[in-house]
């Protein structure tokens, strides 16, 4: 009888795993309590259908690449959200987001940001590069990222917060001047002229 019982769970069990996996990745807007479909190759079309304050969600899988223009969140579920290539955020006007633009997302490119929003946000995403290089910024903020390349920053970034992060390349040209502010990170810097402010980080110095 437990032979039995066993058998049968286990053939739930691979029936369940199979029905799982051929489940496609999905994209949900939502806007206003409603909620629409996109398939995993049309995220740029929920964000061109999205308005300022929508979310749109990503389930497990892999996604096209797109480009960020409204004042919205594209928020995954972590490692397992894969978007096969960069992003990115150009976001008009000047008032302050009131949400991260990017959320839990695991980038295979870069992601440049270039437009001088307040209160910029990327938070729980993985990518190679990340930019911030074209315009003013003011309150960036960077939570629990993995940056397998380079961050890049430039004096145009008037104030910068970086939080539990990791981050393989920084260099002193990238810099701001005290304006910087990393907390809990692990960072392999080029070399030690970095003038930033560093509290309970992990760093190490590479001369070029």
């Amino acid at each position: 009888m437990k032979k039995k019982n066993l058998l049968f769970a286990a053939l739930v069990a691979m029936t369940f795993v199979q029905a799982k996996a051929d489940v496609a990745p999905t994209v949900m807007l939502s806007h206003n309590g409603s909620r629409t479909m996109y398939m995993y190759d049309q995220v740029q079309q929920a964000v061109d259908a999205a308005s300022d304050g929508d979310t749109i969600y990503l389930s497990n899988g892999s996604f096209e690449p797109f480009n960020v223009t409204k004042r919205i969140m594209v928020r995954g579920t972590g490692p397992e959200t894969i978007i096969s290539g960069g992003c990115t955020v150009y976001i008009a006007g000047q008032n302050p987001l009131t949400m991260p633009v990017l959320d839990a997302l695991t980038f295979t490119g870069n992601v440049s940001v270039t437009s001088a929003n307040k209160q910029f946000t990327i938070r729980k995403c993985q990518m190679n590069d990340l930019d911030f290089t074209e315009s003013d910024f003011h309150d960036v903020k960077l939570d629990r990222c993995d940056i397998q390349g380079t961050l890049h920053l430039t004096q145009k970034v008037k104030e910068f917060n970086c939080f539990n992060t990791k981050i393989r390349t920084l260099q002193p040209y990238d810099y701001l001047h005290g304006s910087a502010y990393f907390n809990h990170c692990n960072i392999r810097a080029i070399n030690d002229t970095i003038l930033a402010t560093f509290d309970n980080c992990v760093l190490r110095y590479c001369r070029a």
